[in-house]
This record gives structure tokens, sequence and C-alpha cells, in this order.
């Protein structure tokens, strides 16, 4: 798995959008208990959506 991979980052942010939070949302809304996993998922959801955002501003340079 490359982290730095081109498109890596966008698969990512739209797989956590599409399947991973809404999945964690809905079964936190049926077992309360399970706030912690979905913590978590947030969490690694704005570190991959922060990564998306500093690799376009670096395409954006390159292009520059």
């Amino acid at each position: 798995f490359d982290r730095d991979k081109p498109g890596v980052t966008k698969s990512q942010v739209g797989f956590f959008d599409v399947v991973v939070l809404p999945l964690f949302q809905a079964l936190t809304g049926l077992l309360p208990g399970v706030q912690p996993l979905l913590d978590g998922v947030e969490a690694n959801y704005r570190f991959w959506k922060a990564e998306q955002q500093q690799q376009q501003q670096q395409q954006q340079q390159q292009r520059e």
C-alpha cells in the first residue's frame, strides 16, 4: 500500500464518504456504546481528507 501513489487519497476519502461513515453512524445510532469506534473512524477520515488537500495543493503548485 503506497500512500504517496496518486489517487489513493481520493479513493480513501470517497470510500469513507460512501461506505464507512454512513455505516458507523448508523451502527452508533443503534449501539451507542460503539461511539469510540466512530470517533476513530472520523479521525481517520480527517487524516485522509487533509492528505487529499495537501496532494491537491502540490499538484496545483507543480502546474504553476
